[in-house]
């Protein structure tokens, strides 16, 4: 097993990247977001509901995750 460094890997790099970018399109394609949220749901709840994994071709349960935290979030 590896030991951590504190770096992240290329791979790790590449999905945040993804998910800020994915974050920004469901701004404009899905405005309710922030409502769905509001209203109580859960990241992966509003996730499988917008089909965010099929609509933006991702194969991570978690980049579809924290794309919509950076869709409700934002990011400088």
């Amino acid at each position: 097993m590896m030991e951590p460094t504190g770096e992240l890997s290329s791979e790790q790099i590449g999905a945040i990247k993804r998910s800020i970018e994915i974050g920004s399109l469901l701004v404009n394609d899905h405005p309710e977001i922030a409502e769905l949220y509001r209203d109580g749901m859960t990241h992966p709840g509003i996730a499988e509901i917008l089909d965010v994994k099929g609509k933006y071709d991702i194969s991570s349960d978690k980049v579809a995750e924290t794309s919509i935290h950076y869709a409700i979030k934002g990011h400088a």
